[in-house]
């Protein structure tokens, strides 16, 4: 092919060849030049330019800053042109950036295919056009191979002019960061525009055509990279061959290739945009909220790298492969079967770290289609309203089919731990009255009296227990003066909602919290009992949710729960200006009187709007006030049990008036600050009987030392069972166990001032099994 090519020995040599060839007259006006090296190319952009009368630069025709230039247009702007002797400038460059398909597709192009025409363009005379292809051997092959006439002599041989100087272009489709910033050419247009100025030895194209184009090894070396991961594989030191494209999408690998610096790894890099020494999950999940959207997302890529494949959220890592799947992984893997309760507290846990706080309204259709209560259990929050509602309902459905409570409450403590608090009644001073409160919560709950609540009631009545316990304003007045500390009154809260009370207080802060319990002033309604003097002292929501009209389940139990956790945060709140705060009620509420029958009255009673108590007409003979479900007060009659009185319907679901034990029994609880603040580092707790043995009635005694504890109180808790521990000796302590089934038992020493410690023992029903050593 070099026949049809004539080598020149520099500039001064190209210059006199093209003054000379200049004055004769030529049917063919175009003139090729093969320039190879930097040095050379500089040199004929400089020379050759001054040679000419007009300069026709390719990026003019550009339409855009990323477009390439139009082949019809420069066609015509040179056949147009009036000028004797025109350079056109830089046609391989054009030429380098089309050439993106296969070998014998790269000369079906427009640049090529334009040049190819305008060697052979007939047009008699001195006309000149210089087209110089810089560093381009391929493509002046192709024109001898194609054109005939220049082996054959009968168009002016290519011209070759040859010197040093090397060139580097990488090719990127994004804009990196650290690149300088003469380097950087930024679309097409401009990088035509470099060469045209006579070019550089090493710089940066960022094009958004770079996933089209190929790269070139040779003195000028073109380095293409399709796409931002690709870059990044290439230049992030231990780049992990797990990492797969489709884990980000361009514009997530694009913003991180132009985050990074040359030879950072990618935990340096990670590290480095997180502001983080290391990989921490837990520090970097928590301020995922904090993150920017895709900054989250590497988070997230840094976490598929880093944790393994085991857990909850493991095993959601490492199936998703974007950050929106793994979200989702979290809320709806939990549907394919019942998950371990470990699983239930690690999901909720993340869920809540990274900003989930509510779940979608899909996944809780899908969660109520489950057969299994336990598993729609499982699958909640149990944060926004909604949960708590469908939580509630599923543990109805586990109390109704007779399900264990040992099967599901550790799925319940960990879901919904305001309805355990609920279902746990603290030890009460009667057993009597644990057994009945026991049984009133959960048919609370279920909505529906159980008969062994009704006949406990009854027993009560009939036994008259209410008048063992104080007066509530005389405790009152024996916890001391109101100068120093602060009561909230809360309207309606019986004995029922102790338990969530307490928890409340102990979740909210370190606080000593005890109680008494107190007998309310009969008949049980607001009247009698009001011992506030502004309505700033008094929380009335657990009152009026209880009386709303319609009623209904268990929305008024789930907003009355809110409203309980709700004091204990404000009443821990004012232990900042008094010394003590008492927490305390008026008087309770039952729901069942409405479904438990009626009792009739004599002629002329008046009946209180709740329907139970009343106001007798006078001067009745002894023998009409006689029914053992009632007490007699003056000329007032006060029902013991759930009934109402006969001729009252407009009874809402919640009401009180009567002297059932959830109306007439009201807590006193004290809360105030730890007197003596230990520190959990410096107890010793050993369990001195690891083994205890349970009788015919399943009771048994636990003893445990606790050394480095002051306290004057500890309690054993385990799951809705909470026993309270007898000091012994100086360091012993003795817990009466009852209600336990035999096996292995898992509990939390709490004392006043919050948890000690967990412990373990096993329970044993029967005789024990001994093998005297031998």
């Amino acid at each position: 092919m070099d026949s049809g090519m004539v080598r020149l020995g520099g500039i001064d040599e190209l210059i006199a060849q093209v003054r000379a060839d200049a004055d004769r007259n030529w049917r063919f006006p175009v003139r090729v030049l093969l320039v190879e090296g930097l040095d050379a190319w500089r040199e004929v952009v400089e020379h050759l330019g001054l040679e000419v009368d007009e300069i026709l630069q390719i990026s003019s025709f550009c339409g855009a800053g990323d477009f390439y230039p139009s082949a019809i247009s420069i066609e015509d702007n040179l056949k147009r042109s009036n000028a004797r002797k025109v350079l056109v400038l830089p046609w391989a460059e054009w030429l380098r950036l089309q050439t993106g398909q296969e070998i014998q597709d790269a000369f079906n192009i427009d640049a090529f295919k334009l040049l190819l025409s305008l060697a052979q363009w007939e047009k008699m005379g001195k006309k000149r056009i210089y087209i110089p292809l810089f560093e381009s051997r391929e493509t002046v092959n192709e024109l001898q191979k194609r054109l005939a006439r220049y082996p054959a002599r009968e168009i002016t041989p290519i011209w070759r002019v040859s010197k040093g100087g090397s060139v580097k272009v990488t090719i990127l489709p994004l804009e990196p960061e650290h690149t300088p910033g003469p380097m950087l050419k930024k679309g097409i247009k401009a990088y035509l525009e470099c060469w045209e100025q006579g070019g550089m030895e090493e710089l940066v194209l960022v094009t958004q055509w770079a996933r089209w184009l190929k790269g070139r090894k040779a003195s000028f070396t073109v380095e293409v990279y399709s796409g931002a991961y690709q870059v990044l594989a290439g230049k992030i030191g231990s780049w992990s061959e797990s990492v797969t494209e489709n884990w980000g999408r361009e514009k997530e690998w694009a913003w991180l290739l132009l985050e990074s610096r040359q030879g950072e790894t990618f935990g340096e890099l990670a590290a480095r945009i997180l502001n983080v020494k290391e990989y921490q999950a837990e520090q970097l999940f928590s301020r995922w909220e904090k993150f920017s959207r895709q900054e989250q997302w590497l988070v997230w890529l840094w976490s598929k790298l880093e944790l393994p494949g085991t857990g909850y959220v493991g095993r959601a890592l490492q199936r998703t492969t974007n950050v929106e799947h793994f979200i989702k992984a979290l809320v709806y893997g939990i549907l394919d079967k019942v998950p371990a309760v470990e699983e239930v507290r690690e999901r909720k846990s993340f869920l809540a770290t990274v900003g989930v706080r509510e779940l979608p309204a899909a996944f809780l259709e899908a969660v109520t289609e489950l057969p299994d209560p336990l598993h729609r259990l499982a699958c909640l929050l149990g944060v926004a309203e909604n949960e708590k509602i469908l939580a509630t309902t599923a543990v109805k459905e586990l109390l109704d089919e007779g399900r264990h409570e040992e099967e599901w409450w550790i799925y319940l403590e960990a879901v919904c731990p305001e309805l355990a608090w609920y279902l746990t009644v603290p030890p009460l001073p009667e057993a009597q009255l644990q057994e009945y409160f026991g049984l009133y919560v959960r048919s609370r709950l279920v909505d529906t009296a159980k008969p062994q609540l009704l006949d406990l009631a009854r027993k009560i009545a009939g036994e008259q227990s209410l008048w063992q316990y104080r007066s509530r304003d005389q405790l009152l007045e024996e916890l001391g003066s109101r100068e120093s500390m602060r009561v909230v009154w809360v309207d309606g809260m019986g004995v029922e909602w102790l338990g969530v009370l307490l928890q409340a207080l102990h979740k909210e802060r370190e606080l000593v919290a005890d109680f008494n319990l107190a007998r309310a002033n009969l008949p049980s309604i607001t009247d009698t009992n009001k011992g506030w003097q502004t309505e700033e002292e008094v929380e009335r929501a657990v009152d009026q949710e209880g009386h709303k009209v319609p009623y209904r389940h268990p929305h008024v139990l789930i907003k009355q729960m809110d409203v309980i956790c709700d004091v204990a945060r404000r009443a821990a709140g004012f232990l900042g200006t008094a010394r003590e705060v008492i927490i305390t009620s008026d008087h309770g509420l039952t729901r069942f009187a409405k479904t438990s029958g009626t009792i009739q009255l004599p002629d002329g009673s008046r009946v209180h709007k709740w329907g139970r108590c009343a106001t007798l007409p006078p001067g009745l003979p002894p023998e009409v006030l006689c029914q053992s479900d009632c007490l007699y007060q003056g000329n007032s009659v006060i029902l013991f049990t759930h009934e109402k009185c006969c001729g009252q319907a407009g009874i809402s679901g919640q009401v009180h008036g009567g002297a059932t034990p959830e109306e007439w029994l009201v807590p006193v609880v004290r809360v105030r600050k730890p007197f003596r603040p230990f520190k959990p580092e410096f107890l010793d707790v050993h369990v001195l009987t690891p083994k205890v043995q349970l009788n015919i009635r399943g009771e048994g005694e636990l003893q445990v030392d606790i050394t480095g504890y002051e306290g004057d109180m500890v309690q054993l808790r385990i799951r809705q069972h909470i026993f309270t521990g007898q000091r012994k000796a100086d360091t012993v302590w003795f817990f009466g166990l009852r209600g336990l089934e035999g096996g292995q038992h898992y509990g939390i020493l709490e004392g006043d001032v919050g948890k000690l410690c967990k412990i373990q023992f096993i329970t044993v029903k029967g005789l024990i099994e001994d093998t005297f050593g031998l």
